[in-house]
């Protein structure tokens, strides 16, 4: 007869010809978060410098905009007179 602690420990086992350490040469945890962390400051850095491209890109169309505005209305000035 089999206890609720001999059912468990049918659960936590893998299966036959499974194992357990699917990747044997893994650099250990610390390592990981460490690059996790430094990727996840990249990818910050990145975001905000697309924001700043996007937003100075934004400016740029609004101050031609208005200069050509100023300039088409120069020149119906400047042709009826």
């Amino acid at each position: 007869m089999s206890t609720h602690q001999d059912s468990k420990q049918e659960f936590e086992q893998p299966p036959a010809g499974l194992n357990k350490n699917l990747t044997p040469n893994a650099p250990p945890i610390r390592y990981h978060n460490e690059v996790m962390s430094l990727s996840v400051l990249l990818i910050k850095i990145l975001e905000y410098m697309f924001v700043a491209g996007w937003a100075g890109s934004a400016v740029v169309l609004v101050l031609t905009g208005i200069e050509d505005v100023g300039t088409l209305m120069d020149t119906e000035d400047e042709a009826s007179r």
